[in-house]
């Protein structure tokens, strides 16, 4: 498991859930995640900064590349929205979608903070 600057290390039980859940059902190749038995996703840097992020899983579907994260509440707003927009642009160029895996407790603060910034991503809940 690889932590990013700014990557909290998720429950590894979550990620399995979101494999099992999500990316299983709707039909994803070539996954990697974040969690011991899986490839781990390339760390992704922002030009011209110093920080990087490791996405909880990517995965292919029909060519694209999307990229997956586990949402939850956080004191770190801007890193978060930082780490999401990055994301989901990169959703966006490789021809795939950008993912927020919601577990219980957690949705009404992934919509206030999508809500309150310009980031295209496909809200689902755990």
């Amino acid at each position: 498991m690889q932590k990013g600057v700014l990557t909290d290390i998720k429950e590894e039980k979550t990620i399995r859930r979101a494999l099992n859940k999500v990316l299983k059902l709707r039909g994803f190749e070539k996954v990697r995640a974040n969690i011991e038995g899986f490839d781990t996703p390339s760390r992704l840097t922002k030009p011209q900064e110093d920080i990087s992020y490791v996405p909880d899983i990517t995965a292919v579907k029909r060519g694209g590349k999307s990229y997956f994260e586990i949402a939850v509440k956080s004191s770190r707003i801007q890193e978060i929205i930082s780490k999401w927009r990055l994301l989901s642009e990169l959703a966006r160029l490789r021809h795939g979608k950008f993912y927020l895996l919601v577990p219980r407790g957690n949705y009404a603060f992934v919509r206030r903070t999508l809500d309150a910034h310009p980031i295209e991503a496909e809200v689902l809940k755990l």
